[in-house]
Order: C-alpha cells, then structure tokens, then sequence
C-alpha cells in the first residue's frame, strides 16, 4: 500500500517535501535558462521514448502523461554546454525534488556526449552509481553525486531510474537544482571524450569561428532583409502621401483648368465673329475711300502748274542755247590781227619782269607756283565746263 502523505501530514502538520525529506538541499550554481527536464518511459509498444520540458527561472518543471506511456524508465534533467563548467574536475551534485509520488528508484546514471568534427560522436554513460552517492526517499526526492572529469562535451544528463514496481502519478511536478563545486580528488566519472585536450581547443576555436560566421552571415542576412523592409514601407508612405496630398490638388488643378479653357472657347467663339464683322466693315470702308480719292479727287490745278512748269523751264533752255551759241562763236572766229614778233617781245618783256620777280620773291616762290598752278588749273576747268556745258 502506497504511503499516506496526506494523512502524514494532516497528523504531524508538516510537509514531507522540505524538513522531514532525507535528501539535503543542494545550492544551485548553474543557469536554470540552459536545462531541461527529461522523463524516460516505455511506450505500448515496449520501445524506450524520452520527453523533455523546459525548467523555469526557479527550477521547476513539469510533465504530463504522454499519449503512449506504458511504464516508466527514468527522470533527470539534461544540461546544454551553456550551463557546463570550463573543462576540469567538480564535485558534481544534482537534487530533484518531488511534490508527487515518485519511485521507487533502484539506480542513478550519468550520461554525456561529444561530438567530433567529421568523426562520429562519442559517448560515456554509468548506470549505476554508489549507494553512498545516491540518496532517494519514499517521497521521491532523490540526489546524485559524483567527482566528475568535465571536458567539452555537447550534451550532459544526470537522473535516476525506476526499480519495475515504480509507481508514477501525473501530472508530475517537479524542482531541480545542480552544482558544481571544483575538486582535486580523483574522479569517479569522465564525460565522453576524456579530459580536455589541445585538439578540443582547436576545435572549439574552430567551432566558435564557425558559429561567429554563421551568425554573421545570418545578422547580414536580417540587417538586409530590415533595410529592405524599411525601404519598402518608406517607399509604400510616400506613394499614400503623394495620393493624399497631390492627387486632389491635381485634380481641382485639371477642374479649373478645363473651367478656363472652356472659357476661352466661348470668347474665342465670339471673339472670332465679332473681329469677322468688323474686318468686312473695314474694308467696305476702305474700298470707299479709296475709290473717292481715285475718281473724286480734283487734280485740275495741279494740271495746270505742271504746264507753266514745262514752259519756263523750256524758255529758259532756249535763252541758256542762245547765250552758250554766242560765245562759242566769238570764241570759234577770233583771230590775231597783229605781228607775231611785237607779241612775242611784249609776253618777253613781261616774262622778263616777272622771272626777276620770281627770283627776287625768296621764301614766297613755293607759294607762287602753288597759286601759278592753281590759276591755270581753275582757268582749264571753267574752260571745259564753258564749252562743254
């Protein structure tokens, strides 16, 4: 028959999950955000199956009955690589506490796993532990404890296994807590791939540049897809701008635009007639005019002066004749009368003088040659224009 925690506690006003456990408490040194419970079990079918559920800030968790349970395995809780210690030697210890009947247990284990690069995985489990480092009660508390040899393992689980006659109620609900403590003894337990080594070095470097490149690649990758989705909403708040702010401007601009140009169509219209009418009176007017001043102007005066204008101009030509006749005459008849000699000494005497004159004048010589010069041309000009008119 099952133990009566209820009537236990009813009797003696105390709960059997805290002071009367004989599982001493455990200090937690791990991040609770790195582990995760896990509950192994038998399904219908006999095959091994385990579940895991997350851990809360405050190290509790819980399980509900899965939907092929036939009989429980184990329960324990696994840890990630963020929650593991650098590599070295620790006193380990994990506690499980239960407030729902759980057990009871006939082992513990202890099971971790590496993975290699480019090799297969590597893997280091105990199923057993000693009686003195596994501690259980009837109320399904448990410890387990073990000097560990930590290296870089990937994946580190530590629970307890049910004896055949366990007897599991759900829902189960569960705290957990996990410390590591370090220690010079020798372990009693190494996690899978041994003690550290400088290859494990080499390949966590190898790793960690791999994860920072991946991670880098992937921050591109939503940097770039953000930038695209920023450009795209940029774009789409401008398009709704422009529809809001310039689609009805534009289309009161179109209104009164066609408003006007309608306008000018019916001045234009009117314009065109009325500019019509008034181009036809002006010319009737002009034709008006201009056959007045053809055939109604008086130019009979006119006539009349360009006549006398004609006969003035006609005597003078005659009397002009007349006068240009008579000289041309008098000058066509004239003779000398006289001795060539007499003239000849006359024009030597006066010669004579004048050359005395001439040489006698000085500085005054340019100047009669010039004026010399200047008569007989003169007198050569009004000569030809005498004669020839």
């Amino acid at each position: 028959t099952p133990f009566d925690w209820d009537a236990f506690e009813e009797e003696f006003g105390i709960s059997p999950y805290g002071s009367v456990s004989h599982v001493p408490a455990v200090a937690n040194t791990v991040n609770f955000s790195y582990l995760q419970a896990e509950f192994i079990y038998y399904n219908t079918s006999g095959v091994q199956r385990t579940v895991y559920s997350s851990i809360g800030a405050d190290g509790h968790f819980s399980f509900t009955r899965p939907s092929d349970y036939s009989r429980p395995r184990g329960i324990g809780v696994a840890l990630k690589p963020g929650a593991l210690p650098p590599p070295g030697t620790y006193d380990l210890t994990v506690r499980i506490g239960s407030n729902t009947v759980l057990g009871p247990y006939s082992d513990a284990y202890i099971y971790s796993n590496k993975g290699i690069q480019n090799a297969s995985s590597v893997t280091s489990a105990v199923w057993r532990v000693s009686d003195s480092d596994f501690l259980w009660n009837s109320g399904g508390d448990f410890s387990v404890h073990s000097v560990v040899s930590m290296g870089g393992v990937n994946y580190f689980s530590v629970g307890a296994l049910f004896s055949s006659s366990a007897n599991v109620s759900f829902n189960i609900s569960v705290d957990c807590s996990v410390n590591f403590t370090r220690t010079t003894k020798d372990p009693t337990y190494v996690s899978a791939g041994g003690p550290q080594s400088s290859q494990d070095i080499q390949q966590d470097i190898s790793n960690s540049a791999g994860q920072i490149a991946d991670n880098t690649e992937a921050i591109n990758g939503t940097l770039k897809e953000l930038i695209q989705h920023i450009s795209n909403q940029l774009a789409a708040l401008w398009d709704q701008m422009y529809n809001f702010m310039h689609v009805p401007l534009v289309n009161n601009d179109n209104a009164r635009t066609q408003r006007i140009i309608d306008r000018l169509d019916e001045g234009f219209d009117i314009n065109v007639e009325t500019i019509d009418r008034n181009f036809h009176d002006l010319m009737a007017n002009d034709d008006k005019n201009t056959n007045t001043v053809v055939n109604g102007y008086d130019n009979s005066g006119m006539n009349s002066d360009n006549n006398r204008l004609d006969t003035a101009m006609g005597n003078y030509t005659d009397v002009e004749n007349s006068v240009l006749d008579s000289v041309n005459s008098a000058l066509g008849n004239f003779e000398f009368s006289g001795s060539m000699d007499s003239y000849l000494t006359c024009i030597g005497t006066v010669s004579g003088f004048m050359q005395n004159l001439y040489d006698s004048s000085g500085a005054l010589k340019d100047a009669i040659v010039i004026g010399f010069l200047l008569s007989i041309a003169s007198i050569v000009i009004g000569l030809y224009r005498f004669k020839e008119g």
